[in-house]
């Protein structure tokens, strides 16, 4: 049901992260819609932001093992530790984004907000990679 979560975003604004309330959905609901409940699909969805073009689960696990036990596999878990303390640590969340090279690369980022990490990662989702700019 975490792919079937993940996979939903208006179903994850509504539900939230326990598991329970998308079985009965699907089951009363969403296999009716013709909605996927088994293709494999990882979060990149935290607090109704999609952090997807700087957030994969399994990259940021690998380049973060001190958090691997503590997560356990559960992406929720992840990308909340990476909304919440990874960005403004600096942590490598995803191949196509390096916050250091990113501010490096731009220097009105580093003029804007220093040391500042977590919103050089808010710029390139939001702006940044609308507009062209090379996130690692």
């Amino acid at each position: 049901m975490r792919s079937y979560r993940a996979r939903y975003y208006d179903l994850m604004d509504w539900l939230g992260d326990d598991l329970k309330p998308y079985y009965l959905h699907y089951q009363d609901y969403g296999k009716k819609e013709g909605r996927d409940a088994r293709t494999y699909c990882r979060l990149t969805r935290y607090s109704k932001h999609d952090y997807g073009n700087v957030y994969d689960f399994d990259c940021y696990i690998d380049h973060c093992k001190d958090i691997r036990d503590w997560v356990k596999g559960n992406d929720y878990m992840a990308i909340q530790h990476f909304v919440e303390y990874g960005m403004a640590e600096g942590r490598q969340g995803s191949e196509e984004f390096n916050v250091y090279t990113y501010r490096a690369r731009y220097d009105d980022l580093r003029k804007r907000w220093g040391n500042d990490l977590k919103p050089c990662y808010l710029h390139y989702i939001n702006e940044g990679k609308k507009a062209g700019l090379k996130g690692a």
